[in-house]
């Protein structure tokens, strides 16, 4: 768990690594059949129809000692079942159909150093792809570990470094190029894909929570009690940025080198148009933990946070807006390929996702009930880590 110092009206724990020791509560079992072919929520008014032109399950046929009569009957009830269940798909939509053609799909990941026989099992806290093969993740214990196919097998990647302990996320500028942020001001760097790592000092001793370069050598962190750092040079000096927040900073997104967010606890987002010379915050509408930001260019951004929430913004922040999530589940991460499609995903196995920009969110079919904490994306290709070594991958 993330051990930061506690402040007024915080809740860490509930917001960085939700009852990671324990699997949450299931909540309702939620009863489904094929509907077309994919998969819709039983209503409470009882059993529906399969629109698919064959008997129809659950529905009494009265029959009637005039034979004609029971058919026709029969086929009228059959014809008006399946109208209003067309209807009903039309008004309110079955489970999307992922507009990538793939699906999420769970991957063992395979430690190569042990020849196949033992997978990694720790919490894997933070993801990132530079390319379709080349990955990294990060861990509870601070460990490195890089595929180089894809996620299909893993060599963990041995820093040297002492005194190690939580590792919280990972970012790389190129393929060579990454740093590596966690607990006690910890900053990692690589120049050759991770062969070899060197300790850059911070000069603060909050945990650092995220990071974000936009080339090798334009790179921020934030961090516990509103802390946030910057390098131009790459990581070689990192200066402390002057901000109006008091909170916990939870995630950071920048598009290029001057136009940048930030969020945290207490429904906190911050932005800046000058690299982070300036920091500003911005009107939230919420209260609540946030834990993830993205922008897909300088107008359209999300945030997700505790409770299921996320905000939207069409104009960089200016008016942040609820989009409605349909869960209470804590979400960890957020990505948009474009300003349509996305995903959020979150604890006990939770993905979300969207087709129009977030103006309706459908929890989609999860491989996996663990807590997921990360999600990483290279062009079309998707990958999404979490408790007890989990690693998915779009398929």
């Amino acid at each position: 768990m993330m051990k930061i110092q506690k402040r007024r009206r915080t809740s860490v724990c509930r917001a960085c690594l939700p009852s990671l020791d324990r699997q949450a509560g299931t909540g309702r079992d939620e009863q489904v059949k094929k509907c077309a072919g994919e998969q819709v929520s039983r209503g409470a008014g009882g059993q529906t129809c399969l629109p698919t032109g064959r008997e129809c399950r659950g529905q009494s046929v009265i029959r009637n000692r005039d034979t004609h009569h029971a058919i026709r009957t029969t086929q009228f009830r059959v014809f008006f079942v399946y109208s209003v269940m067309l209807i009903t798909i039309f008004l309110a939509g079955c489970a999307p159909e992922n507009p990538t053609g793939k699906k999420w799909v769970k991957i063992n990941p395979v430690l190569e150093q042990t020849k196949g026989k033992e997978q990694i099992k720790e919490h894997l806290y933070g993801v990132h792809f530079a390319t379709t093969q080349d990955g990294w993740v990060v861990s509870e214990k601070g460990t490195i570990f890089h595929t180089k196919d894809g996620g299909v097998t893993w060599n963990e990647q041995k820093t040297g470094i002492k005194n190690i302990r939580l590792l919280n996320k990972v970012d790389f500028a190129t393929s060579k190029d990454g740093w590596a942020v966690g607990l006690a001001g910890t900053i990692l760097y690589t120049p050759d894909g991770g062969k070899s790592w060197t300790r850059q000092n911070s000069g603060v001793t909050d945990g650092l929570l995220s990071l974000c370069f936009v080339d090798k050598t334009h790179g921020w962190i934030v961090g516990g009690h509103s802390r946030i750092l910057h390098t131009e040079d790459g990581g070689r000096f990192w200066q402390i940025q002057k901000n109006p927040g008091v909170e916990h900073l939870w995630s950071v997104y920048f598009i290029n080198r001057n136009r940048g967010w930030t969020v945290g606890e207490d429904g906190e987002i911050m932005s800046t148009y000058d690299g982070g010379k300036h920091w500003r915050i911005q009107r939230s509408p919420t209260k609540k933990t946030l834990t993830a930001v993205h922008f897909t260019d300088k107008n359209l951004g999300w945030i997700a946070g505790v409770d299921g929430i996320i905000l939207h913004t069409e104009n960089g922040g200016g008016k942040w807006h609820v989009q409605k999530s349909g869960t209470l589940k804590t979400l960890r991460g957020i990505y948009f390929w474009n300003k349509m499609i996305g995903w959020a995903i979150g604890e006990s196995g939770t993905i979300l996702q969207t087709n129009d920009g977030g103006s309706r969110w459908h929890k989609i079919e999860s491989p996996s009930a663990q807590h997921l904490l990360d999600i990483s994306f290279y062009k079309s290709h998707g990958w999404i880590v979490g408790a007890n070594g989990t690693i998915l991958k779009l398929k």
